[in-house]
């Protein structure tokens, strides 16, 4: 420990959920979650109440906020009507911060999401927050996923892309459209976007 004057020893002291263990590095310190998640934590977001958890603390008003924005489809899939970020997901802000809805989901019905995984989809729907269809996985366990599923990335042709901003300025939803043309979700909102395929 630092033997700076200035230094506040935080030892056994609680912040939200968090119960600070010891000593970390310069700045940090281990602390256990009351869901028994240990990590290490800066001291300014602990003493600040910036960090009350491991990500496992709900607030009562994001839970009612997310349940909200959902509306049950008739595949089984809880879709979220809120914001979309450019790859379809659906975005809500969680105590002040912007985060993807399903993952927000995964947190809230199952549990903490271990650092470096991601929560994928097994109903291959970017909006969908329903826990069922959700698992976790790592980057390797997407991509193979994605291939098993025929996902993987496909050469769009000209005239498919033209067909896409057609059919969309027709009032086709982008989901019908993906189906139909057997291409992502993802990337019809691209080549609507103009973030892909520009020259066409």
């Amino acid at each position: 420990m630092p033997r700076d004057p200035r230094f506040q020893n935080l030892t056994g002291k609680a912040y939200g959920s968090w119960t600070v263990l010891h000593y970390a590095s310069p700045r940090r310190w281990w602390c256990r979650c009351a869901c028994g998640t240990e990590r290490a934590v800066l001291a300014s977001n602990l003493v600040r109440k910036n960090s009350l958890s491991c990500g496992c603390l709900f607030k009562r008003d994001d839970f009612t906020k997310l349940l909200d924005g959902l509306v049950r489809a008739v595949s089984g899939c809880w879709e979220w009507r809120g914001d979309h970020d450019g790859k379809g997901y659906g975005v809500i802000l969680v105590s002040g911060r912007a985060q993807q809805a399903h993952r927000a989901a995964y947190r809230f019905f199952c549990g903490p999401i271990p650092e470096g995984l991601f929560v994928c989809h097994h109903c291959d729907n970017p909006p969908c927050c329903n826990p069922v269809h959700l698992f976790l996985g790592a980057h390797a366990d997407n991509m193979r996923d994605m291939a098993l599923k025929g996902r993987a990335i496909k050469r769009i042709s000209v005239f498919d892309v033209l067909r896409v901003r057609v059919l969309v300025s027709q009032g086709i939803p982008r989901k019908t459209i993906a189906e139909q043309l057997n291409i992502s979700l993802p990337t019809i909102c691209e080549i609507v976007r103009r973030r892909t395929r520009r020259y066409v």
